[in-house]
């Protein structure tokens, strides 16, 4: 029976939604145990009757809520039951106990097991229970074991950890809590396949249960991180040396693959006990804090828990929940900065650039804040909407102008991931009734890589609704000219830094990129330029378009307009000879 509710999970549960199909819902309602199916969230999205019986919950007092029939003390026991559900692992004969609707504690035996959509993503998960009788009772634990690595999975791993913990107090020792973390390891699933990634991981465990020792509790903790306690540590210097070694040993590539060694890079976060807390999900939570900062400091690296390191991280958090209410609340605007035609100084067209109007702090830079959009997963509406306020804008600048401007939106990774993403396009433009010529969509290298043959479909379908497509700050990433050739461009940014710089290798940089750029056809737009030479240099290099301080800096919908304004109402454009003789 659990086979064929596998398969039906699998093969009924939905595209886009976690709305059960008709078919598995005749099926599960076939079935004598209760089921309850939830979705990513949490959220009842259906039970059968079944469970109905057992639970003395009526179905419609369940949907849209989280589950009822979970005693107080079994919390815990859910959280880490749903997370080894969320890695894609099952849960058979697990015996625990649920509440009846007046509270009556039922024993039941408990199997669970992820909800597939079609695209291979879990989306949920569905709960079998049945009640079993006490002579029947007998505790079929999950396995402790990882099935993948073969080391101690989170829910092993926080018993025996929290044993250590119990067994040494009172006792002035000291631990260390670990959370480890490869970089960029999408990347090199994307790259070559998911057993490839798997292999990989199999290699890091064994090479870290090397490395660990026997005062060393290792474990996977899901995906590609892994946790770690040292137990009995003598000196704080010690265990800095144990996580150097850790961190080091790590880079030394790994081989046995087909495409030969593969060379991967970690970024680590520690806690100290006592020092750091004396309960170990304050641990856990503040290694969490640390290997948050060595993400941020760059990946590959490690840092210790301090209370500078909590402060800047409750601060992130705080202006992340800022952020969820900034935007419903309208605080987001849209600033304009122009691009003007290198041959004539002609303004062709502006580039939409997001700001926050924060009430305490003032004006946030898209820099401080589309990180943290990313983060709490709310990019893909701000996304939404700078591109229908910009839509909308340009319209209003080509009527006032009567000019046909085009309007460059900035994309996010995230974004391009969409597979939805050309249609919401398309229903924007239509909303707005903006021509798709006057539409160009900027992407970053690092979009790029993520899936590129992904991105390749969708950049040809927004394509082919006369939208422009440019790379930005090309040549700060992992640049690669395969992109320029495969990828349906129009243009190419020099990224400013380049530009300002101009040393000897910028020019080299700036000059190939150009050439390069202009023997496929695309055209190439300087960034940053803010001074007659920067102006001078491109024009030398027959760069087509230009943008930056020296034009004008981004400005709000009312300011760009009075400059458009100014700049139509000069008898002729200004040329570079005009700027060099006022200056």
């Amino acid at each position: 029976m659990l086979h064929w509710m596998k398969k039906a999970a699998q093969m009924f549960a939905p595209d886009d939604n976690p709305i059960l199909s008709k078919q598995l819902e005749l099926f599960l309602e076939q079935i004598s145990e209760a089921v309850d199916v939830v979705d990513s969230d949490g959220r009842i999205i259906w039970v059968n009757a079944a469970f109905e019986a057992l639970y003395g919950w009526k179905k419609e007092n369940l949907l849209g809520s989280e589950l009822p029939i979970i005693p107080s003390n079994c919390r815990k026991e859910l959280d880490s039951l749903h997370k080894l559900v969320q890695e894609g692992q099952r849960i058979i004969g697990y015996q625990t106990s649920r509440e009846y609707l007046d509270g009556t504690l039922i024993p039941i035996e408990l199997t669970v097991f992820p909800l597939i959509d079609r695209a291979g993503t879990i989306c949920g998960r569905v709960a079998i229970s049945k009640k079993v009788t006490e002579q029947k009772r007998s505790y079929h634990e999950v396995s402790p074991l990882d099935p993948l690595t073969q080391l101690l999975n989170r829910m092993e791993f926080m018993k025996v950890a929290q044993k250590v913990l119990d067994n040494g107090k009172g006792i002035k020792q000291k631990l260390g809590v670990a959370i480890l973390n490869l970089d960029r390891f999408t990347l090199i699933n994307h790259t070559f396949g998911q057993a490839v990634g798997d292999q990989l991981l199999k290699e890091v465990g064994g090479r870290l249960k090397k490395m660990s020792g026997a005062e060393t509790v290792l474990a996977r903790a899901g995906g590609d991180e892994f946790i770690l306690l040292f137990k009995n540590i003598t000196t704080h210097d010690n265990l800095v040396k144990s996580i150097q070694n850790m961190h080091a040993g790590l880079q030394k590539p790994f081989g046995n693959f087909q495409n030969g060694t593969i060379a991967i890079t970690a970024s680590m976060g520690v806690s100290v006990y006592p020092r750091d807390g004396r309960n170990l999900d304050l641990l856990i939570q503040k290694a969490y804090i640390a290997l948050h900062a060595s993400k941020k400091a760059g990946k590959n690296t490690f840092h210790f828990y301090t209370r500078k390191l909590g402060n800047v991280f409750c601060e992130h958090f705080l202006l992340g929940q800022d952020l969820r209410i900034g935007f419903e609340s309208n605080e987001l605007e849209v600033h304009y900065q122009p691009m003007a035609e290198m041959a004539t100084g002609a303004v062709c067209g502006l580039e939409a650039l997001v700001r926050w109007r924060h009430p305490q702090k003032g004006l946030i830079p898209p820099s401080q804040f589309i990180p943290i959009a990313e983060e709490i997963g709310i990019i893909d509406s701000i996304g939404l909407w700078i591109l229908r306020r910009a839509c909308l804008d340009i319209k209003q600048i080509q009527m006032r102008s009567k000019k046909g401007l085009k309007v460059a939106v900035n994309l996010s990774a995230i974004q391009l991931q969409n597979k939805n993403f050309p249609r919401q396009v398309q229903k924007i433009l239509r909303d707005t009734n903006v021509d798709g010529r006057f539409l160009e969509l900027e992407i970053t290298e690092s979009a790029v890589i993520k899936d590129a043959e992904h991105t390749i479909q969708i950049l040809k379908e927004l394509k082919a609704m006369g939208i422009q497509i440019s790379i930005d700050d090309f040549g700060t990433g992992y640049s690669s000219l395969d992109y320029l050739k495969r990828f349906p461009l129009n243009n190419v940014k020099i990224d400013k830094s380049f530009i300002q710089r101009m040393d000897v290798e910028d020019v080299i940089i700036v000059t190939g990129i150009i050439k390069i750029a202009q023997h496929l056809q695309l055209r190439v737009i300087g960034e940053g330029v803010e001074s007659l030479e920067h102006l001078e240099f491109l024009r030398e290099h027959n760069c087509d378009l230009y943008q930056g301080y020296l034009l004008s800096k981004p400005l709000p919908f009312e300011n760009i307009c009075k400059f458009l304004e100014e700049r139509s109402s000069l008898e002729h454009e200004i040329n570079l000879e005009e700027w060099r003789s006022a200056e």
